[in-house]
């Protein structure tokens, strides 16, 4: 977007010599997605497949706290003990 920007302030100032006001640029709206919200049995589904009580714990404590996406990925990659498949089925869900 900078980019852009700075080609049609050159274009405005440089090649049509004309004033350049960023009060008057517009801007594209930016898209907002909402979350996809899990059912009640996904949830239940995705704590019951946590291999160890550990994983389990912390998956609850998650959800109960409705901790996002980005906060799991950097709580468990603190963590070694999980394997990446099972990371990435818990990080899809969470998206």
């Amino acid at each position: 977007m900078t980019l852009r920007l700075a080609a049609l302030r050159f274009l405005y100032i440089q090649v049509l010599k004309r004033g350049w006001s960023i009060a008057e640029t517009p801007y594209p709206k930016k898209v907002l997605h909402l979350p996809e919200i899990l059912s009640q049995e996904e949830v239940a589904r995705l704590i019951d497949a946590a291999e160890f009580p550990f994983h389990r714990i912390l998956l609850m404590t998650l959800y109960a706290t409705g901790a996002r996406r980005a906060v799991l990925e950097k709580t468990t990659r603190r963590w070694t003990c999980w394997n990446e498949p099972m990371l990435s089925a818990i990080a899809h869900c969470f998206s």
